[in-house]
């Protein structure tokens, strides 16, 4: 079979009849989705029930989505996985504005999803033809390595099955997602809108994840229970339109196996699989970069207007999931764009193509940038403060943000250590071996290990290098390699250098794994299946060794710290909506009241009216870069009948103060320097405690 297929209307050769092969993924997914959570091949029976219940009931809903989504995009005259993925970003802008200017809540909460089922109902019966068919076997074709898809799809469906706060100590136990991806949007839904939060700052950032993650608490009637398996179910299919935009793009210019081969290596990156399994945003920006590029690196695809439209909106939709998509996503996107419509027609016709990119983009970002200037002034808040403005925040509180959020200040050999630790020899990218990781406070998202063997960079650098040396493949190659290395180099110059930042170079990676079997296939028919197969069966032997290792800690009988078996974690929300992996909390304990927190933010998303359960106290608290609520009080007092008074005053009625979040604060990112735990310890020494006194986290009655 020839690896090179420059006619994309040209059915591939099969390899098997799809029932066959469609039969034999499904024994595979299920099969591996029991290994992974039992420890077997046959799982227990409540951890396995656990996990088709979760998907089941959250299927119709993922459903609603892509069949909107799909409808969106035929109504732009996308077909195939570009349908798929062009009209999410469609669907996902327009529930977008829906919320800023309409909000959440009846009719409202479906509008955009009825009209992009409407388009699709359209496109089933006028659009629905043979090109089409043609065009989605062409792009994604039959084959036996579709079979490499199922440990990627295995993990990610059953790690996206166990609650935030479960998994994922490399995130904190999915902190983030407790405290800001879930968290932000639980409190719009509550307000009815998407509306300015400003004790927590992540609610400016442009959230285009955020809102769609509240859209679908909005559709389900309510926060608590089984939205937080939805939203990250949903995340999770954005890792599977991102592994099939990787083998839509390998596909135009290799033969069927090494695509799917190279879309497969999307699913089993372990930080894929961490990512992609939690309620974060980095699988949309991951999807909207190879559905972009699988539609710019096409052989043959004619210049249009609309295509630099779809182009731009992809690459402004990644922006509006995640800020930093401007530079790693938006950028080369645009850049391919111009390079390729300049070698097909030259300036005259390049320049207004770029022109139309730019302005879809931009279009697409304005809702948000008009939003943050309307609340604070600054339209990128809280970036480019020294410039635009601070909003409602002081200089310092900006100050402690950037130094936080930029590059930090490294020297030169730290970003060269960081190259090798957290990045070519991490774990998160598939490297194996490696040495412990030594203990960082400011750092915690380090794998165990590091320093291994860098599997997929190698491999992919093989690949996109043997891609150079084909004509049919040159441009394609080059145009990847260029991304890879400016993905990496923006990086290694403006990041803190987090491993997980870096989850934007999975597309050029995995299509240069791709690019590998091809160029083995072609001189070994065998050998691809070999090479592609091989680096994928590695990478996936990480990854569910990533799951296994990632759970928390459990103290055996006999003092051993252990992973605590996923068997206790899927389905593990905190009674009585679970099975109580998580474990109740003494704030849902209270009946009613007003809860102040102060720097305990781990576990927000679970504690107060709205989380576990629709009644208890209510829950004041700020982020670690806003004013801690407590602030005033302790820059004017330390008297403690002072502050009951206070407090009162405020209708609080207990304090739930993390010490030891405090004391990490101080000592990393930087906290409030008026609250400190001692303060806080001496403050509340006679009041009365409804936990040990001595924690790391305690409950305190206000006199």
């Amino acid at each position: 079979m020839s690896e090179v297929s420059r006619d994309l209307n040209a059915p591939p050769a099969a390899a098997g009849p799809l029932p066959v092969v469609a039969g034999l993924f499904l024994l595979g997914w299920v099969g591996l989705s029991g290994f992974v959570v039992g420890g077997g091949l046959l799982p227990g029976a409540l951890p396995g029930a656990a996990v088709g219940v979760i998907a089941l009931e959250a299927l119709p809903w993922l459903l609603l989505w892509w069949l909107a989504a799909w409808g969106c995009g035929r109504g732009l005259r996308q077909r195939g996985v570009a349908a798929f993925g062009v009209g999410m970003a469609v669907l996902l802008v327009l529930d977008y504005v829906t919320r800023l200017t309409l909000g959440y809540g009846g009719v409202l909460t479906f509008l955009p999803q009825g009209v992009g089922l409407g388009l699709a109902g359209w496109g089933a019966y006028v659009k629905w033809s043979d090109p089409d068919l043609r065009e989605l076997r062409s792009g994604l074709g039959v084959s036996w390595a579709w079979l490499a898809w199922t440990p990627g799809l295995a993990v990610l469906l059953v790690a996206a099955c166990c609650p935030p706060g479960t998994l994922w100590r490399v995130e904190a136990l999915q902190y983030d997602t407790t405290s800001y991806h879930l968290q932000v949007p639980r409190e719009w839904v509550a307000a009815g809108k998407v509306t300015e939060l400003e004790h927590n700052v992540y609610a400016y950032l442009p959230g285009l994840l955020e809102s769609a993650y509240g859209t679908l608490m909005a559709m389900r009637g309510g926060v608590a229970g089984g939205s937080v398996y939805v939203a990250q179910l949903f995340h999770a299919s954005f890792a599977v339109l991102a592994a099939s935009g990787v083998t839509s793009l390998l596909r135009s210019w290799v033969g069927v196996t090494a695509a799917v081969l190279g879309g497969a290596v999307v699913l089993v990156v372990p930080w894929a699989a961490v990512t992609g399994s939690s309620a974060y945003n980095e699988m949309a920006v991951v999807a909207f970069a190879a559905v972009g590029l699988s539609l710019l690196l096409r052989p043959g695809a004619r210049l249009s207007l609309l295509l630099a439209m779809v182009v731009g909106g992809l690459a402004g939709a990644a922006t509006l999931a995640k800020l930093t998509a401007g530079f790693t996503v938006a950028l080369p996107l645009g850049a391919v764009l111009l390079v390729r419509a300049w070698r097909g027609a030259g300036w005259k016709r390049a320049l207004p193509a770029a022109g139309v990119c730019v302005l879809a983009g931009v279009l697409v970002l304005s809702p948000y940038l008009v939003r943050n200037a309307a609340w604070t002034g600054n339209p990128v808040f809280p970036f480019a403060t020294g410039v635009l403005g601070t909003g409602h925040w002081d200089a310092a509180r900006a100050e402690r943000w950037d130094a936080a959020h930029g590059s930090g200040g490294a020297s030169a050999g730290e970003r060269v250590s960081a190259v090798w630790r957290q990045a070519l020899g991490n774990a998160g990218y598939g490297a194996w071996g490696g040495s412990p990781t030594p203990a960082e406070s400011r750092n915690v998202a380090r794998f165990g290990v590091e320093g291994g063997v860098p599997v997929l960079w190698l491999a992919a650098a093989v690949g996109l290098v043997a891609g150079l040396a084909r004509g049919p493949t040159r441009f394609a190659a080059a145009a990847l390699l260029g991304l890879l290395l400016w993905q990496f180099g923006w990086w290694l110059t403006a990041t803190h250098l987090q491993s997980r930042f870096l989850i934007v170079v999975v597309v050029p990676l995995a299509a240069g794994v791709g690019a590998l079997a091809a160029a083995a296939g072609a001189w070994r028919p065998w050998l691809g299946g070999l090479a592609g197969g091989g680096v994928v069966a590695v990478l996936a032997v990480g990854s569910i060794a990533v799951l296994w290792d990632q759970t928390p800690r459990l103290t055996t009988d006999d003092g051993r710290r252990v992973p605590a078996p996923l068997t206790l974690l899927v389905d593990g929300l905190p009674p009585p909506l679970g099975r109580g992996a998580i474990g109740p909390s003494p704030v849902n304990e209270l009946p009613a009241g007003r809860v102040m927190a102060v720097g305990n933010n781990q576990s927000l998303l679970y504690l107060g009216r709205g989380g576990v359960t629709p009644r208890g106290p209510e829950l004041v608290y700020a982020s670690a870069f806003d004013r801690s609520p407590i602030t005033p009080l302790l820059e004017t007092t330390d008297d403690p009948a002072a502050a009951a008074a206070w407090l009162r005053g405020r209708g609080v009625t207990h304090l739930w103060l993390g010490y030891s979040e405090i004391d990490r604060l101080h000592a990393t990112y930087g906290f409030d320097a008026a609250v400190t735990s001692d303060r806080l310890r001496r403050l509340v020494a006679d009041w009365e405690h409804l936990t040990p006194r001595g924690g790391p986290t305690v409950l305190v009655v206000v006199p």
